[in-house]
């Protein structure tokens, strides 16, 4: 389970760190040391799948027309992830989400999302206050 938000940098080579805690869980999980990465369809951001998310999602687009599995397929990289626990993002993708050098990235449960920071800043200013309900919370 990823959680939480990680401040990082994209170096010169287009090399970006994970956040250790995210490569320990992939680990730990028995899982590939690769990350599934694809631009989101509704929002200028990375989506980033591990191998059994990645496997899970692949498999439930079979059923949902040409046009969406060829957004995720053909946009998606696979990312190995280096001693060093980083990922080398294509400049494609890096275009994409607008990602320059100083990024967010998101533990949302079983993905993580690789936002520009500044990017990130301004969606949760327009999205500060949200509607939740209270059996979510308490």
């Amino acid at each position: 389970m990823f959680v939480s938000t990680y401040e990082y940098s994209i170096d010169d080579k287009g090399r970006l760190s994970i956040p250790a805690k995210f490569c320990d869980a992939i680990e730990k999980a028995g899982l590939p040391p690769i990350l599934y990465i694809t631009r989101d369809p509704k929002q200028r951001l990375l989506l980033v799948y591990a191998k059994d998310r990645y496997d899970e999602i692949m498999s439930n687009l079979s059923n949902r027309g040409r046009e969406v599995i060829r957004f995720f397929a053909s946009n998606m990289q696979e990312c190995p992830i280096d001693k060093q626990c980083r990922v080398v993002l294509s400049p494609a993708l890096r275009e994409y989400a607008g990602l320059k050098r100083d990024v967010s990235i998101l533990g949302t449960g079983k993905n993580i999302e690789i936002w520009d920071r500044a990017t990130l800043k301004a969606y949760e200013t327009e999205h500060e206050t949200l509607s939740i309900p209270d059996d979510l919370l308490y």
